[in-house]
């Protein structure tokens, strides 16, 4: 509210980045659930009119701690400032990349929800996507990209809906909560004991 008066945020077009940044966040935030409002404060999160000439929304923030560990608020900031990296690369021309990179960026994003998906609904890690060649080329070609380098709101509202399929996928899997961390220490040791002995065999 501002001024005493209630503000309606629209989202679309070039907001789309903005909303999907948000989105991000409060996803990162729901897996740090107990931050919201724990013992040491609360760290809270929210969409309002920029103060900024060049940005009408943007996301602020609201953070109350004391005595909270720099080590733990580090890893928090860490997590929150690469999702503000990646969207930021997505929703302006970036200058120290060429539309290229931008565009395998945003190739590999809509890739990695798809392998996502994959794992979780079907226990497979899919790399090579035959299915989703198309898509993912169309993409790396630029056909989501407009002149000014930005992205158009199709391909946010691809995201958006990827986003929700993985979180469906995530809320029925089969999969455990925790990984089996003994076999996998288990195959850990074993592929660097084959690797030692290949080395040992390539001196020979």
């Amino acid at each position: 509210m501002i001024d005493g008066k209630p503000i309606k945020y629209s989202f679309d077009g070039k907001h789309s980045a903005i909303r999907h940044a948000l989105s991000e966040y409060n996803r990162t935030m729901r897996r740090m659930e107990n931050l919201k409002e724990f013992e040491y404060g609360s760290v809270e999160l929210y969409p309002d009119v920029s103060e900024r000439e060049d940005m009408d929304v943007e996301i602020y923030c609201d953070v109350v701690l004391c005595h909270y560990p720099l080590r733990d608020y580090r890893n928090i900031w860490n997590e929150l400032n690469t999702i503000v990296k990646d969207y930021d690369k997505l929703g302006k021309r970036n200058s120290k990349k060429d539309d290229l990179h931008l565009n395998k960026h945003a190739q590999h994003l809509v890739r990695l929800y798809l392998m996502c998906i994959d794992i979780l609904t079907k226990e497979e890690i899919i790399t090579y996507r035959e299915q989703d060649h198309d898509l993912l080329m169309s993409i790396r070609n630029g056909e989501y990209q407009k002149a000014d380098g930005t992205y158009r709101s199709e391909f946010f509202e691809l995201v958006d809906d990827l986003e929700k399929k993985m979180a469906y996928a995530a809320e029925n899997t089969s999969l455990p909560e925790q990984p089996d961390k003994e076999t996998a220490y288990e195959m850990l040791v074993e592929m660097n004991k084959k690797h030692i002995l290949r080395t040992k065999c390539s001196w020979k």
